[in-house]
């Protein structure tokens, strides 16, 4: 009797153990596919990551050369503006130029005439003596 209740005694713990040794062996293959499903998680992530941060450059650069078009643009608006307003200030100046010319040389032949005429009288004057 003794004999065969520790013969059953091995006999369980033998499959004990190998039950144990079973449970072991998955709890470590479970543990290494957990840590590898992880692992792609992770480098999908990092993945996913990249391509965000490529298309985020690829959005600012084109934000960036959509800002630099539109200030030489804008650049290229203000100098025709003050090329424009410029034209208006010399076209001003000149007539104001031009009127002014007129002006003095409107004096000057009034002068003229009003010297000329002094100078007859006086011709005439020293003619009539």
């Amino acid at each position: 009797k003794q004999w065969y209740q520790r013969r059953v005694r091995e006999e369980f713990t033998r499959e004990k153990n190998k039950i144990d040794a079973d449970k072991e062996a998955r709890i470590l293959k479970l543990r290494k596919e957990s840590e590898q499903e992880i692992e792609d998680e992770q480098s999908k992530n990092i993945e996913v990551r990249a391509q965000e941060l490529e298309a985020l450059k690829a959005y600012m650069a084109a934000d960036l050369k959509k800002e630099k078009d539109d200030l030489a643009e804008m650049k290229e608006f203000e100098v025709r503006r003050l090329k424009r307003e410029n034209e208006e200030e010399l076209e001003n100046l000149k007539d104001h130029h031009a009127e002014e010319l007129k002006r003095i040389k409107q004096g000057n032949a009034s002068e003229l005439e009003g010297e000329l005429e002094r100078r007859q009288k006086n011709l005439q004057m020293s003619c009539d003596d």
